[in-house]
């Protein structure tokens, strides 16, 4: 997992769409509606040879040439049937968190990290984001899979409000999702930075009953979680998979921005003044210390 984070005095405006760096203008009519371009878009690749290709080839470069910062999700499905440990190892719904040891985990990751350190890759051009799911399942936890300090630049968590959209699931607020595993990410390590890498609700509150103010409600929650938590940077999942997570231009909202069907309590998060905007006189967008977390 590589990415950036943000400082909560400064926040990073970031989003998954689901276009991958694919569709720049999908991302100009979300900045338009928010008020504010995304410094971090969030996507997703395997490691296969066409889609490195596509990678660095387009992907990349059409999201630092729309002015953003790109954090990628590395997931190594094998292009011949086989995997390697990424993120959410602490789950089971992955290859790798099936088909590896925690030890396996750790292992590869400290190989793979040091290979782009030696290719001159330091923290001033990648931060390195260990991301663990918000549940473990069974004693595969997140704290068996910790590479340590030296190897992780930000440790991430992701979570989901899946309501009553799934069998098993339930409506949960935001603390009830990432408080057990912030306190747990804090004792692995007091100084690394905590983010959201991703984050979601639906709005099934009740049986498969969409509650459209309940899910801005939610929102309007989370934000006021990212400031108390000290989140430095939370993606939201803009996309409808499982059930209907996005917040513009998907199957619901609150409110209508032209023909997008959006929810306002995301928007207005947005119109405070502690997010980081683009620095016009720096070609790489933010200071280096805002890409380390640390102004």
């Amino acid at each position: 997992m590589i990415g950036v984070c943000g400082a909560i005095s400064n926040k990073l405006p970031t989003i998954y769409y689901g276009n991958q760096g694919w569709n720049m203008n999908q991302i100009q009519s979300f900045s338009s509606w928010i008020g504010k371009r995304p410094m971090v878009i969030l996507l997703f690749t395997d490691w296969c040879n066409t889609s490195m290709n596509n990678l660095f080839n387009y992907q990349l470069n059409n999201i630092w040439n729309s002015g953003s910062i790109p954090a990628i999700t590395w997931e190594p499905f094998g292009c011949g049937g086989s995997s390697q440990p990424a993120h959410e190892m602490n789950g089971n719904w992955y290859p790798w968190s099936m088909g590896s040891t925690p030890e396996d985990f750790v292992v590869a990751w400290r190989r793979i990290h040091d290979i782009f350190i030696n290719k001159s890759l330091d923290s001033t051009r990648l931060q390195w984001i260990w991301c663990v799911s918000s549940v473990d399942v069974g004693n595969n936890t997140a704290e068996r899979n910790w590479v340590g300090e030296d190897y992780v630049d930000w440790m991430g968590i992701d979570g989901y409000n899946f309501g009553t959209s799934q069998s098993w699931s339930s409506w949960l607020t935001p603390n009830q999702i990432f408080d057990n595993m912030i306190t747990r990410l804090q004792n692995l390590s007091s100084t690394k930075p905590i983010c959201i890498n991703e984050y979601a609700s639906t709005s099934m509150r009740i049986r498969n009953t969409p509650n459209i103010t309940a899910k801005n409600e939610w929102l309007q929650q989370f934000c006021t979680y990212m400031n108390n938590k000290q989140i430095k940077m939370a993606s939201y999942f803009n996309t409808d998979k499982e059930t209907d997570w996005a917040i513009f231009g998907g199957v619901r909202g609150n409110d209508l921005w032209g023909n997008y069907s959006v929810y306002t309590a995301y928007r207005d998060c947005f119109q405070s003044s502690d997010w980081i905007l683009p620095n016009s006189t720096n070609a790489r967008f933010i200071s280096d210390a805002q890409f380390a977390g640390t102004s």
